[in-house]
């Protein structure tokens, strides 16, 4: 319960506060942080939606990475889920009607999508990321 956990300096912004705690699946848990967005905020029966990422042009075309995770829903009759922030993140799960929560896209650092946890229910994973290097010629 409470704030988000703090965002990395130059790396990416603050997770965002929910109602949920590890022992209870029936408050919406927060979002992770994005890139450039803090997470939302976890309420109710729904998960905050993670931060969306940031765009970038090195590789020649506009693309947006780093998105944040989707914080667990608990639903309760509610079929809603948190959505991952642009840029890759995955959605987060929903603890009524056992959707699992997704992992962030390929090539993008998106983060995963958050689930209550236990052996049938899995958080996603994160996506992988990219080293694009850009020189003169």
């Amino acid at each position: 319960t409470g704030a988000g956990g703090a965002g990395t300096t130059g790396q990416g912004t603050n997770g965002g506060p929910g109602q949920g705690n590890q022992s209870s699946p029936y408050l919406g848990h927060g979002g992770g942080g994005g890139a450039s967005q803090n997470g939302g905020t976890g309420s109710g029966v729904i998960g905050g939606n993670g931060g969306n990422g940031i765009t970038s042009s090195i590789s020649g075309t506009a693309v947006v990475r780093g998105g944040g995770g989707g914080g667990h829903s608990p639903g309760l009759g509610n079929a809603a889920t948190s959505s991952g922030g642009s840029g890759g993140g995955g959605g987060g799960g929903n603890y009524y009607n056992a959707a699992q929560a997704q992992s962030g896209q390929v090539n993008t650092g998106g983060g995963g999508g958050g689930n209550y946890g236990d052996s049938s229910r899995l958080c996603g994973e994160g996506g992988s990321g990219i080293v694009i290097i850009r020189y003169p010629i």
